[in-house]
């Protein structure tokens, strides 16, 4: 009776433990299904109003979840911020990138650094988002600032935003300055004509078939990078800061298209 028993016992903890591999690897398969799932949806390179590398500017990047499924990202909250405020009712939801691993999590969760002695990303004041609160209390202890939810960062965003753009009209002007010099190292304008004004071989910044053509400023950064774009491809060459400057240098020559 007792062997019996024995191989009971036995038996039952074999099946517990195969019932406990098979939940933890349908967990595992899971997770991985839904990262590879959210990577198929959203690969996106620029951020659409300023143009800048989202895999430069991962840590601090929000994305905007449309109620149609479009995913948008942006390079910081100051830029989300424009886009949200005009198309609120749109938005399903926002999430954020956490500012130390980079993982992105629900924005309504966010715990925010405002005002340590970190970079700010696209502002005067600093703003970095934690999905931990213990995370966000270490970066003060050692930054400064003060920790804030979502909707009180997203107050003083609006509140400053008169500031930081005059701040970032200010650095497009010496970024403009930058991109000539960049355009001049890698001969643009024995294309596109000396300011890029034409009487290349390629088009002028200047025209209106430009313009028409390079219509955002995540456009004219692929277009820039496409390896039919020049004989000496700018792949493996341009550093990110250099395709910055060269974008806005050659941004700030387009002529607006009109309404």
């Amino acid at each position: 009776m007792r062997y019996r028993w024995e191989k009971i016992a036995f038996l039952a903890g074999a099946v517990l433990m195969i019932v406990v591999l098979a939940v933890s690897c349908t967990s595992a398969f899971q997770n991985e299904e839904s990262k590879d799932s959210e990577s198929k949806e959203w690969n996106q390179k620029w951020c659409p109003l300023c143009g800048m590398d989202l895999d430069v500017y991962r840590s601090t990047c929000h994305r905007l979840h449309y109620t149609d499924g479009r995913v948008i990202g942006y390079c910081s909250i100051h830029c989300a911020a424009k886009d949200y405020r005009k198309g609120k009712g749109e938005i399903a939801k926002i999430d954020v990138a956490d500012f130390a691993s980079g993982e992105f999590f629900s924005v309504e969760q966010a715990r925010y650094l405002v005002g340590s002695d970190l970079p700010g990303v696209m502002t005067v004041v600093s703003k970095k988002a934690f999905s931990s609160l213990e995370e966000a209390k270490k970066f003060q202890a050692e930054h400064g600032g003060e920790i804030l939810s979502f909707e009180k960062t997203l107050s003083m965003v609006y509140a400053g935003m008169d500031r930081d753009n005059r701040m970032l009209t200010e650095k497009m002007g010496k970024m403009q300055l930058m991109g000539r010099k960049v355009a001049e190292e890698y001969r643009c304008f024995a294309c596109h004509g000396i300011d890029g004004k034409g009487f290349g071989k390629a088009t002028a910044f200047t025209s209106p078939r430009f313009a028409q053509r390079m219509s955002s400023k995540p456009v004219l950064k692929d277009a820039i990078m496409d390896k039919k774009h020049a004989k000496n491809s700018f792949q493996g060459r341009i550093t990110p800061p250099e395709l910055q400057a060269l974008m806005i240098y050659v941004w700030g020559l387009r002529e607006p298209v009109a309404q």
